[in-house]
This record gives C-alpha cells, sequence and structure tokens, in this order.
C-alpha cells in the first residue's frame, strides 16, 4: 500500500504477496490499483486476528 498525497492511495495487486525473496527481477509485472480510503482500512483490518483467534483465559490448577 502506498500513500501518495494528493494522488491518492494505491494497492500493489502484481507481483502478489508473499514476494520471496529473488522471486522479483526487473521484467516482473507490477500492477497497481488506487482504492479509497475505506478500501485500505478494510485491508488494514483484514489483517487483524478474529475474536475465536484470540487465547482465552488460562484456568488455574
Amino acid at each position: 500500500m502506498w500513500d501518495c498525497g494528493p494522488l491518492g492511495y494505491w494497492h500493489r495487486q502484481l507481483p502478489a504477496e508473499p514476494v520471496l525473496p529473488g522471486q522479483v527481477d526487473d521484467t516482473t509485472p507490477l500492477k497497481l490499483v488506487r482504492v479509497e480510503a475505506k478500501e485500505v482500512w478494510q485491508l488494514i483490518t483484514d489483517l487483524l486476528p478474529a475474536a475465536e483467534e484470540f487465547a482465552g483465559t488460562p484456568q488455574p490448577g
């Protein structure tokens, strides 16, 4: 994700994540798509764990 100021927010679609070492060179296609701020926040919150993924409180004993 790039914040390009007055040019808006841009999300890289190609190459797709995860990019491994040695996977990208000067012939690798690059695709950027402009996104709205709402989509930026959605992409960020999609990275957060769901409630059921949090560890519960340890039980004594």
